[in-house]
């Protein structure tokens, strides 16, 4: 997709206070500490270092060929197998008056008898947090549903019914923890292609197709107050191998430091 000229900011662009009371008031970009940030777009070479496999069988993960980098993982054909990645540690959380954002573009080659997660949570052994928030399409079921989980406890929100194999959908939430806290879901398939695929300008990420709050039906009643880290992960439904392949992963958060 065509991509509009940049606007240019020769002085740079700055979201600190001014000079003498900042003290990166004239530092050219936006300061770094503000919203802690988490993004793989998989076009390096993938280290396996990175992150912690959470694995049933012999399954693989590992770079492969695509236009703005790929990750593919590939379970072995038992049932039950799963190919899972995770971040090593737990650095994110959802605070009370501050912001959460998530997003990912992925796809399996098998839409009924497989299970796909992805998100923010504890753990992927099983595809089975005991606490997160994530996206989730279980085992034969074409629905794709948001996760709202703590310790052990579900919220489920279907968002989509019609999971497809080998079909890119681009995902996401975000949590508004200022006033009366809530959480919107977004999702892609609802989009007419390219916007679907999220192009740069704009990036629609999705829309917004459901929403948690006290006003509810949707509450915010389980969501987590543990530390979580980004994860992604498909599992077999049959014995039969697997593959999901995932475009890019996006975590940010507000930080207080002080």
């Amino acid at each position: 997709m065509y991509q509009a000229p940049p606007s240019r900011f020769y002085g740079g662009v700055t979201n600190s206070g001014p000079w003498p009371y900042a003290l990166l008031a004239n530092y050219p970009n936006p300061m770094p500490m503000v919203s802690p940030v988490d993004f793989d777009d998989f076009m390096g070479t993938y280290t396996a270092a990175d992150w912690t496999i959470q694995q049933t069988g012999a399954g693989t993960t590992a770079d492969t060929a695509g236009n703005g980098g790929l990750i593919l993982q590939t379970t072995t054909a038992t049932g039950s197998d799963q190919q899972a990645n995770v971040r090593p540690t737990a650095k994110f959380a959802f605070i009370a008056g501050n912001q959460f954002w998530f997003a990912a573009n992925f796809q399996c080659s098998v839409a009924n008898l497989s299970q796909v997660t992805l998100g923010v949570m504890d753990t992927l052994v099983g595809l089975a947090p005991t606490d997160g928030v994530y996206f989730d399409k279980p085992s034969g079921a074409t629905v794709l549903n948001l996760v709202i989980r703590k310790a052990g406890t579900s919220t489920t929100i279907p968002i989509y019914s019609s999971f497809a194999a080998a079909t890119s959908y681009a995902v996401g939430f975000y949590y508004d923890g200022r006033g009366d806290p809530s959480l919107y879901a977004f999702c892609s398939a609802n989009l007419t292609a390219p916007l679907a695929f999220g192009p740069r300008v704009p990036f629609p990420g999705g829309s917004n197709c459901a929403t948690a709050n006290a006003a509810g039906p949707n509450l915010l009643t389980n969501l987590p107050t543990v530390n979580l880290k980004p994860g992604f992960g498909v599992k077999t439904g049959a014995a039969a191998a697997i593959t999901m392949t995932t475009d890019y992963i996006f975590t940010a958060t507000d930080a207080v430091r002080f």
